[in-house]
């Protein structure tokens, strides 16, 4: 496939409701279907759909896996489709994120999936795409200007249901995967370090939330790099009455003595996604500590907390990635919590500039 430059209108950020977001996938699917030089039609994927490929068990998470279907023009509707899969993620610094899961198909129609899901991407104001591989092959076929970019030094952790529970203790009673304020304060409330405490940010949290996103961005040698700021936060997740949160954040708060007011020192910033091949799962996007409170017990017990959520969740892993450099952080993942690192796993993304240029050309 060809793609020549077709010029977009640009859009303004709004809250995402999963009324929005169908009407989104519908009309890039149709808006691409109708295109000449385009061989395959495209719709939103049925749960039906979904499920001739999800075979876990249970039925997969609506909410938060999202599917595309494609067939040849020339063939019927009762002939085979191609099937596509995405979760809607979220970046700390960059705020809203398209992950692409899983796809089917020829090398065609691979370079189409990228083109589609970079429309609904753009159309949904989400600052990437994102998708993770094995080997030098990121599955993207690169225009004469516009290639994705690979991360390297980043490493992927998954951490098993069974290594949680063993960290965690005790099995949690199962939570509502529908209302994760329940779950999450459910899952807060069984700490019992002295020194810390932990909470679901709130909307009044939001200048605690910017105040340490720009202290990891410090941390990681980027500061530059942070895109967004309390108005992304409160419109994507902590604004009362928020229908469709795209993140959750714990806040850690550090109590030096009992006549010490608590200072909110950390931050462990995550979402639940979901996985077609394994099911959901909790993604750990940040854990940041200010230096003076590292090294003082905190990270094992949010941690802790997690794993009792995700568990509570049914999910069948947790998820994060670290940089290949931060020693600490890996000695802490992988001895103390079990945690082991996807070798060999990628991650590639095309994001800013080169996202919207994708989304604009006319395939050929």
């Amino acid at each position: 496939v060809v793609f020549h430059c077709n010029a977009m209108p640009e859009s303004k950020a709004t809250a995402l409701t999963s009324f929005k977001i169908d009407q989104v996938i519908q009309d890039a699917c149709a808006r691409i279907s109708s295109m000449d030089t385009v061989k395959w039609s495209f719709r939103r994927a049925t749960p039906t759909d979904i499920m001739t490929v999800y075979k876990q068990g249970s039925s997969y998470d609506e909410n938060r896996l999202y599917g595309l279907v494609a067939r040849e023009k020339s063939q019927s509707e009762s002939s085979k489709f191609r099937l596509a899969t995405f979760f809607l993620a979220y970046s700390t610094w960059d705020g809203r994120v398209l992950f692409r899961d899983y796809e089917e198909g020829t090398q065609e129609l691979e370079a189409l999936w990228y083109y589609v899901m970079a429309n609904i991407a753009t159309d949904l104001d989400c600052s990437r795409v994102v998708w993770t591989h094995y080997g030098e092959d990121d599955g993207f076929h690169s225009t004469d200007t516009i290639s994705p970019e690979r991360l390297p030094g980043w490493l992927t952790l998954e951490w098993s249901a069974e290594a949680m529970q063993q960290f965690a203790g005790p099995q949690p009673v199962s939570a509502n995967v529908d209302d994760l304020k329940v779950a999450f304060a459910s899952a807060l409330q069984q700490q019992d370090s002295q020194s810390f405490s932990l909470r679901l940010a709130a909307e009044s949290d939001v200048d605690h939330i910017a105040r340490l996103v720009h202290g990891l961005a410090v941390y990681e040698k980027e500061p530059e790099s942070v895109h967004i700021g309390t108005s992304n936060y409160l419109m994507d997740s902590l604004q009362d009455g928020t229908e469709r949160p795209l993140f959750h954040c714990v806040l850690i708060a550090y109590m030096d003595g009992k006549d010490s007011a608590p200072h909110t020192c950390g931050m462990a910033f995550c979402y639940v996604g979901f996985n077609l091949m394994t099911g959901r799962f909790l993604y750990l996007e940040d854990l940041f500590f200010e230096e003076p409170y590292r090294g003082k017990g905190g990270g094992t017990v949010v941690m802790k907390a997690l794993a009792r959520l995700a568990l509570s969740l049914s999910c069948t892993r947790m998820k994060w990635q670290a940089l290949d450099w931060n020693t600490p952080a890996l000695t802490f993942y992988e001895k103390k919590l079990g945690a082991a690192v996807n070798v060999g796993l990628d991650t590639s993304r095309l994001m800013g500039g080169k996202l919207t240029e994708f989304a604009q050309l006319d395939p050929v």
